[in-house]
């Protein structure tokens, strides 16, 4: 069941690449949305704005980085990620 080719094996072995920018990801997407629904009385306060943009940003962030990760390790996503990195 946890073999190396398997996909819990494949999320064991690859647990900072892939689950904890997933988590993170979330966390702040989810902060984002609690910003929206939570800060209405203050959200033309600069600070709420700016704190809400920097969330949005690295949930970006995060969710990209979380996809690269997933995708490399598909051996067709790997070898375009190889071939990316070459060139």
């Amino acid at each position: 069941m946890l073999g190396a080719k398997s996909i819990f094996g494949l999320l064991k072995a690859n647990l900072y690449t892939i689950i904890v920018p997933i988590l993170l990801a979330a966390f702040v997407w989810m902060a984002v949305g609690v910003l929206d629904n939570e800060c209405r009385r203050s959200s033309e306060s600069d600070s709420v704005k700016i704190v809400k943009r920097v969330h949005i940003a690295i949930g970006i962030i995060a969710t990209v980085i979380a996809g690269f990760n997933i995708i490399a390790l598909h051996p067709v996503g790997g070898a375009m990620i190889r071939n990316f990195r070459n060139n």
